[in-house]
């Protein structure tokens, strides 16, 4: 039983009778999916503390503000003779599918491919605004949505929104996201640089989410542009042009110059024809957060682009733990609005904290009820389960024991958007290393305040600031605590000086350079103090002092003595034979083969 799960090991016990009142539960009760240990102790006539006593003999930690899930409440009730049920699921966590006719609605087109292939600047020309002026280092830190009107071949306005994804290879999990949120996917490949990874894995995440590719070669105005290269490098990851006789439409372009951005949007109107994209406007809304933040006018703010459903300025909302009623919408030009329909971004305040990017949000029917659905989510987040839990053999607990001497970095991270913080947190997985964990003490959105220095100085935790502000109190506050604070514009920057930190703080790695191969041709002597061996040298050179491995014999040791026709020396080159001391007893025959090695520091690379 050794190798079952606790959970499963749980219900061979119930099953064998060692934990089971032969005469059946005696009461009844209905559970949701994640109940608090408070709430579970009352219903079953139990204290929190016979609950936590429980769950800690089954190896689960837990306080009475803390939850479990359905099933871990259904195995410890049983001990208890309780027999738990599943309440019915409430109906404003499920599906939408109110009644009401289906409408076409607006496309979402996913802007994507490598850093500064021009992806911004398209938006730009598009839009005809300026939006790259607002990105530190000309690169796109976070997704932003934008929406336009336009007039197709048949002459009717409508409308487009676009979502402009970052191309850095650290934000790869925010462009996954906009690949789930999308309908269409514009790739921007640069005539004259080509497919790159960001490029391969847009059309990987394309293929695995399904979603059509509209392939726009940008640059196709410099003297270096070589589209027909593009076509010919994407035909190899299975996207075909049309004029190939594929099924991927691919159109030169260039952004900068407003070239060919008629035909690009008549075609991304024409995919959206093919896909028949529609939504019920007249349902309570239903959307997902892209990005949010803590506005120190506006309060806590969400970008939520709407999904299904009409939002309405006043409706009560719940998005994932945050709840509230919505005070006022804007669009992606400042505008305030009073709905928000299928397909729309908007801007929105009037929530209870700051939203992760991702979250849903859902128009409920009153304030109370957003609450309570807020509640559950928070708790869902963090519930604890049995089914994580395994017996842990010696092994196990050896690993645990060796983890628990790694160095840490602890680090306190501030941003500006939900997005950015996401991408940071991101970024510091990608960068810890078996000796060095770095480890997030605490990470949220808004500039860096006092209780962050505190907390910082009480830890002995660094603070990195990503676009997020640090006034001159503060600042002398943070010199006076002895706290360092780097603050960053650019996530290049922050990931550079972070892996320079790593390499200053971890050693040098010592790589083994064999020198030198020996024959044993004899064993001279052998006790407590030394093996005395006569070897021939085959390759290189001993030295004393080397380092020695025995080949097939798992012996590892040094030379501590090396003489030549009795004469002691410092090495012993190939062609020659030698004496060879060495500490100890160790068990070595002759026609073992040494292996003599020197351990050289080299620089680490992350």
């Amino acid at each position: 039983m050794s190798n079952l799960n606790l959970k499963e090991k749980l219900i061979v016990n119930h099953t064998e009778g060692e934990s089971r009142n032969t005469n059946g539960p005696q009461k009844k009760v209905k559970l949701p999916a994640v109940v608090s240990i408070r709430d579970f102790a009352a219903k079953i006539n139990k204290t929190p503390a016979e609950i936590i006593a429980k769950l800690m003999q089954y190896g689960v930690l837990v306080t009475i503000n803390e939850s479990i899930d359905f099933e871990t409440a259904q195995i410890v009730a049983i001990d208890f003779d309780v027999e738990v049920l599943a309440e019915e699921e409430n109906p404003a966590l499920k599906e939408v599918e109110e009644s009401g006719p289906l409408k076409p609605r607006t496309p979402v087109v996913a802007v994507m491919g490598h850093v500064d292939h021009g992806k911004t600047t398209l938006l730009d020309s598009i839009r005809n605004s300026q939006i790259i002026k607002g990105e530190s280092g000309g690169i796109t830190q976070h997704i932003g949505a934008y929406q336009i009107d336009w007039q197709g071949k048949e002459g009717k306005k409508r409308q487009i929104t676009f979502l402009d994804t970052p191309g850095h290879e650290a934000f790869i999990s925010l462009r996954r996201r906009g690949a789930q949120l999308t309908d269409i996917i514009i790739l921007v490949i640069a005539a004259d640089d080509g497919v790159k990874p960001q490029t391969i894995e847009v059309v990987n995440l394309a293929k695995e989410a399904n979603i059509p590719i509209i392939v726009a070669i940008n640059k196709v105005d410099l003297p270096q542009a070589d589209p027909e290269r593009v076509k010919r490098e994407l035909s190899e990851y299975g996207l075909v042009p049309e004029e190939w006789g594929g099924e991927t439409p691919m159109l030169n372009i260039s952004a900068l110059k407003g070239l060919g951005l008629k035909q690009l949007l008549d075609i991304v109107l024409l995919v959206a024809d093919l896909k028949d994209l529609k939504a019920n406007p007249s349902a309570q809304a239903v959307g997902t957060v892209i990005e949010s933040q803590k506005d120190p006018k506006k309060g806590a703010t969400a970008t939520i682009l709407i999904q299904n459903g009409t939002l309405k300025s006043g409706d009560n909302i719940v998005v994932g733990s945050a709840y509230g009623k919505v005070r006022f919408m804007e669009n992606d030009r400042g505008k305030r609005l009073t709905e928000a329909g299928p397909g729309m971004p908007v801007l929105i305040a009037g929530l209870s904290e700051v939203p992760a990017t991702g979250d849903t949000l859902m128009a409920v029917g009153s304030l109370s009820e957003a609450k309570k659905l807020a509640l559950d989510f928070a708790r869902a987040k963090s519930v604890k389960s049995l089914k994580s839990l395994k017996n842990k053999g010696v092994l196990e607990i050896k690993k645990e024991l060796e983890r628990k001497k790694q160095k840490k970095l602890l680090l306190i991270l501030k941003a500006d958007v939900s997005g950015s913080l996401e991408t940071m947190k991101e970024l510091i997985n990608k960068l810890s290393l078996p000796e060095l964990t770095l480890e997030i003490v605490k990470s949220a959105v808004g500039d860096v305040s006092e209780s962050d220095i505190i907390l910082a100085q009480t830890l002995g935790a660094l603070i990195l600031g990503f676009r997020v502000n640090l006034n001159s109190a503060l600042k002398k506050l943070a010199e006076q605590k002895n706290v360092h604070i780097s603050l960053y514009k650019v996530i290049y920057d922050l990931e550079n000086d972070l892996k320079e930190l790593i390499l200053s703080i971890l050693p040098p790695i010592l790589v083994e350079v064999e020198i030198g191969k020996a024959k044993v041709l004899q064993v001279f002597r052998k006790d407590k103090k030394a093996t005395i061996i006569g070897v021939s040298v085959l390759e290189g050179k001993l030295l004393r002092g080397s380092k020695v491995k025995i080949i097939d014999k798992e012996i590892e040791t040094e030379i501590t003595s090396l003489r030549k026709e009795k004469t002691e020396v410092k090495e012993v080159e190939a062609g020659s034979e030698a004496g060879v001391g060495l500490p100890g007893n160790i068990g070595i025959t002759a026609e073992d083969v040494l292996v003599a090695y020197t351990l050289k520091e080299e620089k680490r690379r992350i």
